[in-house]
C-alpha cells in the first residue's frame, strides 16, 4: 500500500542514519526544495520501473519504488536529490513537460533509429540521458555523490 513522506523528513532521517555532520543536508542539496511529497509505491506511473527506473517526478510529487525505502541510505539520498532537481525545474520552467517531451522525442529520433549501436532499450536510454533536464539532474547527483563520499570519509565510525 502506498505511503507518503515529506522529502525533508526522509532526507533528515537518512542524514542521521549515515551520521552526517549537521551541515550536510544544506551542503548536499544546495538550496534544492525539500517540501515535496515522496510517495512509495509497488509500481511507478507509466510503468517506468520496467525500464529500470526507481523514481519519477510528476507534478511536483515524487514517486519511488517501495524497495527504495530499504535500499542503501546513500543511494536513496542521492535519488531524492536527483528528483529534487526535477521539482526545482518544474517550479522554474512553465513549459517543463513540453520541453522534456520534445527533448526525449528528439533523442529518440537521433538515437532510436538508423545505424546506431545497441538494442532498442539502450537507444531509448541514450535518448533519455541526453534530455537537458536529466543531464542537469545527473550532474547534480554526481557532484553530491563526491561531496557525500568526502563527508563519509571524515565521519568517525
Amino acid at each position: 500500500m502506498p505511503h507518503t513522506l515529506i522529502a525533508e523528513t526522509l532526507v533528515n532521517r537518512l542524514a542521521t542514519q549515515l551520521a552526517l555532520p549537521a551541515n550536510a543536508v544544506p551542503i548536499l542539496f544546495g538550496g534544492l526544495p525539500l517540501d515535496f511529497p515522496i510517495i512509495f509505491r509497488r509500481t511507478l506511473p507509466f510503468a517506468v520501473h520496467r525500464q529500470g527506473m526507481a523514481g519519477i517526478t510528476l507534478f511536483q510529487k515524487v514517486y519511488l519504488l517501495e524497495a527504495m525505502e530499504t535500499a542503501n541510505p546513500q543511494s536513496l539520498l542521492l535519488l531524492i536529490l536527483h528528483e529534487a532537481v526535477h521539482i526545482r525545474q518544474q517550479r522554474n520552467q512553465t513549459l517543463f513537460y513540453p520541453c522534456y517531451g520534445l527533448a526525449y522525442l528528439w533523442g529518440i529520433l537521433r538515437f532510436g533509429v538508423g545505424r546506431h549501436r545497441g538494442g532498442i532499450r539502450q537507444r531509448l536510454h541514450r535518448a533519455y540521458r541526453q534530455i537537458p533536464a536529466e543531464r542537469q539532474a545527473y550532474a547534480a547527483e554526481d557532484r553530491a555523490r563526491l561531496r557525500l563520499r568526502k563527508m563519509l570519509a571524515r565521519t568517525p565510525r
